[in-house]
C-alpha cells in the first residue's frame, strides 16, 4: 500500500508529452517497483495517441542504453518493462 501511494503520477497538460518526459516518469517508477510492469501500466491507463507514442520512444530509447529489458512470453502478450538495476541509475 505505502509503495503504491508513492507511485509518480503523469501529469500531461494538453496531450504535451516529450519522449525526455516520458523517460523520467518511466525511470521514477520502475525505480519504485520490484517485479517488471505492463507496458499499459507504464502508460497510466492513457489512450492519448502521444502519450502512447513518447512511451514507447521512452522505453525504446532506454532499452538501446541498457537501463531497462523488455519481455513478452508469447505473440501479442502483454509486454513487460523491466529494470535493470547497475544501469538504469545512470541512464
Amino acid at each position: 500500500m505505502e509503495r503504491a501511494t508513492s507511485r509518480p503520477t503523469l501529469t500531461v497538460t494538453n496531450e504535451v508529452a516529450t519522449v525526455a518526459k516520458m523517460s523520467d516518469y518511466l525511470r521514477q517508477r520502475l525505480e519504485i517497483e520490484d517485479a517488471p510492469i505492463s507496458f499499459e501500466d507504464a502508460l497510466g491507463g492513457s489512450t492519448s495517441p502521444r502519450i502512447i507514442a513518447s512511451a514507447f520512444l521512452a522505453v525504446l530509447e532506454m532499452v538501446r542504453l541498457g537501463a531497462v529489458v523488455l519481455k513478452q512470453d508469447k505473440r501479442c502478450d502483454t509486454i513487460l518493462v523491466k529494470k535493470d538495476p547497475p544501469i538504469l541509475k545512470h541512464a
